[in-house]
């Protein structure tokens, strides 16, 4: 338990029952609930509106003289008013709505798109379609039947297309994000192997790395516009490397495409081998011309953290296993190099520059989040996680405003200023500060770091980072209501 936004420690208890129950019943359900909360418990009994989004009553403490006398005296009738009620587990923040009433979508990938107007989420495991949600109403826009290529969103936000794959067909799908409908596809040649790395400039054309060979295909109509012998070995076409971030959870590989997707950074280990040489290539994706970075001490062994480009593009910041480099392409000198000071792993992965270009965010090993400026290499601003060197999932706006953290064992998102690293506050997504087994919560970040949209157990849905509070319950018509368990909660 850790405290919540107001600086309290509490714990929650949902009681799902009916309006006329919990109001003849208030006394005794919330007598019930302090039995399985911790002290200094609050209580809430009241009703919802019928979206589920807002809670008419008030939370009550439930640890007043009264209570504890009566604890003896009405265990076995909270007992049996629990049972009836169907309550659920602990844990769930005091102004959740029952269950049913909360969004019942549910997604294992998601993003929004680049003007955070939309919400795209992969529902399934197996991930044979993809929802568009409108993010101003809630609603749910479209069912697209797509498949993610190689897992990368490729998003045309300007005219609200997606290029993905489609289930039983060979090549790449074009599709209207309002209407689902499928406007073209790009051929993938019989045999032939080939891998898409993201959208150009435009948002109608599309990079495709083969064996030999990069190529640019225009997507409305379908056309081959350029292709070039590509840097990378046949055997490897596609951008693989040694590295990256082993303690944090985080959506950064071996290839970062610049904010105006006019330049890709990749990074390749011909070798695959811990000990192997790794090379740093940005491509023109205009010109399809590549050139491999020299950088400013030779070392055989590094490895690539993290990419990532400043706003303008102008400016590199490329992250080792043992410091972070950044790189001028106006110039093409490399600025001061900051060295990893972690104990464990010195590595420092480049995670975002802030919207002024001047600061760089960094990764380190396990609780350590760094902020540096970009002309000095000082640090001005780090965060270690409060429950330590546990492991969390780092995700950080398009923007560079805000940092959003999940921590596996408390199910709470912590969120952080991205220009100083410094806490801002939480958000509870419907359930949190429980300790539970380690489940990852799949979530995305709004393009301006205002909104977090997360897959949780308890309820899907999307919430305001600077006020913990619900902008809109996620439903999918197509999938039954969330039910509570039906067993006895135990002391958390």
């Amino acid at each position: 338990m850790a405290p919540n936004a107001g600086g309290r420690r509490i714990n929650y208890l949902e009681i799902d029952a009916p309006d006329v129950l919990a109001e003849e019943m208030r006394p005794v359900l919330q007598y019930a609930a302090s039995l399985f909360t911790r002290p200094r418990a609050r209580v809430g009994v009241g009703r919802y509106d019928g979206g589920g989004s807002k809670f008419i009553g008030e939370p009550v403490d439930a640890t007043s003289r009264t209570w504890m006398g009566l604890r003896r005296l009405g265990a076995l009738v909270a007992a049996v008013a629990l049972f009836v009620s169907g309550c659920g587990a602990g844990g769930d923040r005091w102004d959740a709505p029952p269950l049913p009433l909360r969004g019942n979508a549910s997604f294992v990938s998601a993003t929004f798109d680049d003007e955070g107007k939309l919400l795209l989420t992969v529902p399934g495991i197996i991930g044979n379609h993809v929802q568009v949600w409108n993010v101003k109403t809630g609603d749910l826009v479209t069912t697209i039947d797509a498949v993610l290529a190689d897992r990368l969103w490729m998003i045309d936000s300007r005219r609200q297309r997606l290029l993905a794959r489609k289930p039983s067909t060979s090549g790449l799908h074009l599709f209207d994000l309002r209407t689902g409908r499928d406007i073209s596809t790009v051929p993938y040649e019989a045999g032939e192997p080939a891998r898409a790395a993201g959208l150009t400039a435009d948002g109608n054309g599309v990079l495709l790395f083969k064996p030999g060979w990069l190529e640019v295909w225009q997507l409305d109509p379908p056309a081959l516009m350029r292709r070039a012998e590509s840097p990378l070995p046949l055997e490897h076409y596609f951008p693989h490397c040694v590295g990256g971030i082993p303690a944090t959870w985080n959506d950064k590989s071996c290839l970062e495409w610049s904010l105006d997707r006019r330049t890709l950074a990749i990074a390749y280990t011909p070798v695959f081998s811990p000990m192997s040489e790794s090379h740093f290539v940005l491509i023109d994706v205009a010109t399809l011309d590549t050139r491999e970075l020299l950088l400013p001490t030779e070392r055989q062994s590094r490895t690539l953290a993290a990419f990532a480009f400043s706003p303008d593009g102008q400016k590199l910041a490329l992250g080792t296993d043992q410091e972070l480099l950044i790189y001028d392409r106006a110039s093409g000198r490399w600025g001061p190099t900051i060295l990893g000071d972690h104990q464990r792993n010195p590595y420092l992965g480049a995670m975002r520059f802030t919207a002024d270009g001047s600061r760089v965010i960094a990764l380190g090993d396990l609780d350590q989040i760094s902020v540096y400026d970009v002309a000095t290499g000082e640090r001005v601003g780090q965060h270690r996680s409060y429950d330590g060197s546990l492991e969390y999932v780092f995700r950080v706006s398009r923007d560079g405003r805000r940092i959003v953290l999940y921590h596996f064992l408390d199910d709470i998102f912590e969120v952080l200023d991205g220009g100083t690293a410094a806490h801002l506050g939480w958000v509870c997504p419907y359930f949190c500060w429980r300790k539970h087994n380690p489940i990852e919560v799949p979530y995305a970040v709004s393009p301006d770091g205002e909104s977090v949209a997360a897959a949780h157990r308890r309820g899907t849905a999307v919430w305001n980072t600077a006020s913990n509070s619900l902008k809109f319950a996620m439903h999918d018509p197509r999938r039954p209501r969330l039910r509570p368990a039906w067993r006895l909660p135990g002391r958390g």
